[in-house]
């Protein structure tokens, strides 16, 4: 079996993704966390934390806009009232006024931006790192397959009835009988190789690509694709790696190795009953409400600002019903863990806008309340207050003051 023996290794010579830092980070770095599932969630956590300062001054920013536009309220109605005709103009006096006034548009935009760049970013990554993952899971299979594959035609002698058929001094009958005998021995082979990694697939240490629901998650929330892809879906699902040597790291004789031998060394796992659905179209839904959710607090906090025209609130709305068709096209037709990612980075985005607006609520609630208590005491006060204050002055008046003007008159 000399001619099998360079093919036992092929995972160890397999190439990782070189992109920094996510493929770094959830391929090396977490790599103490098994299931993959729960690196993209710690990600995600840790993401949104080192994000959460733009996230606290775009809020800050948007809340300063809108005590701004509060205090110019009067004006921009007059400036509507003028132009209501020529939405372009008062568009135009509005942002004049507004910058004179210290109102800022990109600030408050400027976090979202970033948030946006790392958004593709990481999506580019993660979809690299998936194709890389489902190959990889392949080329593991395939090592453990060939192994017990070489050992069951070395167990039955494959060699010795390959050397009949290759001897020309052998007759024709013991061709006959090798041959059959060969292929006996290697249907065995394969249904042995076979076992071994369906086993491996379904022990603890080969089912790190399931995650709750989810079978695979590197292949997306969908009832419509199977968790063990067919030789055409496991080519579409891994992009240029079982084609590119140079990329994978793999010479092109072995990556066409590779592919020819996808049915033998996934058949039973394809066959098996439970390869069915790898998702339910759960994290698709999730990320789609919880998108509109946050575009929807979104473009309530500015309409609270009182400047429609101003503040595209017209583009708002548009993507307000954008965003979620957006976020189902990326969770249907890409990974299930960039799914994942999106519905954990919109879940908290919502929770952060709602415990923002909840905080800012109760502070101006506070203040409100402390400038009507100072109006009731200094601005409007209570006359009864001040009729208290008289008598006590003029019963002061009556009692020392009086003494002490009596005793100065009678000295002069």
């Amino acid at each position: 079996m000399a001619f099998l023996t360079g093919l036992l290794s092929i995972a160890e010579n397999l190439n990782q993704p070189g992109g920094i830092p996510w493929e770094w980070l959830i391929l090396k770095v977490f790599d103490f966390v098994t299931v993959y599932g729960w690196r993209i969630v710690l990600f995600t956590v840790l993401l949104k934390l080192l994000l959460y300062p733009l996230d606290i001054f775009q809020r800050y920013k948007m809340r300063k806009n809108q005590k701004i536009t509060e205090r110019l309220k009067p004006d921009l109605d007059k400036l509507q009232a003028t132009y209501a005709d020529n939405p372009q103009v008062l568009q135009q006096k509005q942002m004049e006024l507004n910058k004179r006034e210290g109102y800022s548009y990109f600030s408050a935009c400027l976090p979202a931006l970033i948030t946006m760049i790392i958004f593709i970013w990481f999506f580019t990554s993660l979809n690299n790192i998936s194709q890389y993952m489902i190959f990889k899971q392949y080329v593991e299979w395939y090592d453990k397959y060939e192994v017990e594959y070489s050992r069951v035609l070395e167990e039955n002698d494959y060699d010795s009835y390959l050397a009949i058929v290759e001897d020309e001094n052998s007759t024709s009958d013991e061709v006959k009988q090798a041959q059959d005998k060969l292929v006996e021995i290697k249907r065995i082979a394969v249904e042995a190789g076979q076992t071994v990694v369906y086993d491996f697939y379904y022990g603890e240490e080969g089912n790190r690509e399931s995650f709750l629901w989810i079978k695979n998650i590197w292949s997306p929330d969908v009832p419509w694709k199977k968790p063990i892809l067919d030789a055409s879906g496991f080519d579409g699902a891994v992009g240029n790696w079982d084609t590119n040597a140079k990329k994978s790291g793999l010479d092109e004789s072995t990556l066409a190795l590779l592919k020819n031998s996808y049915d033998d060394v996934t058949g039973k796992l394809q066959k098996d009953e439970g390869n069915v659905a790898n998702g339910y179209l759960i994290l698709p839904i999730l990320a789609a409400g919880l998108s509109f959710l946050s575009q929807f607090l979104s473009m309530r906090l500015q309409k609270k600002s009182g400047q429609p025209q101003a503040a595209g609130m017209g583009g708002m709305k548009f993507m307000m019903f954008l965003f979620p068709i957006l976020m189902i096209f990326f969770a249907v037709g890409y990974t299930s863990a960039f799914a994942l990612y999106i519905v954990l980075n919109s879940g908290f985005t919502v929770l952060l806008n709602l415990l923002s607006t909840g905080i800012f609520a109760i502070k101006d609630r506070g203040a409100e309340k402390k400038a009507t208590e100072t109006i009731i005491r200094y601005g409007r006060p209570d006359p009864h207050e001040f009729i208290s204050k008289d008598n006590r002055a003029n019963s002061d008046r009556g009692t020392g003051d009086g003494k002490k003007t009596g005793g100065n008159r009678k000295g002069k």
